[in-house]
């Protein structure tokens, strides 16, 4: 349901259209369970996967503010 809605505010690619850089701006954005789902979509990991690349993603991103 979240991701509907999501998508339906465009803020979320359409089903099979997510990319490494929709993550990222997903993270930007506060979006961090739906930065998961978009990373399981691209890279068919685990949810422990995708929320501690994610979280990689996020400590990325806070340095090189």
């Amino acid at each position: 349901m979240r991701v509907k809605r999501a998508r339906r505010r465009g803020i979320y690619p359409a089903k099979g259209q997510a990319t490494m850089n929709d993550v990222k701006r997903l993270v930007l954005n506060g979006e961090v369970i739906l930065a998961m789902r978009a990373f399981r979509e691209i890279h068919g990991v685990s949810a422990k996967e995708a929320r501690d690349a994610v979280d990689r993603i996020a400590s990325s991103e806070k340095k090189s503010e």
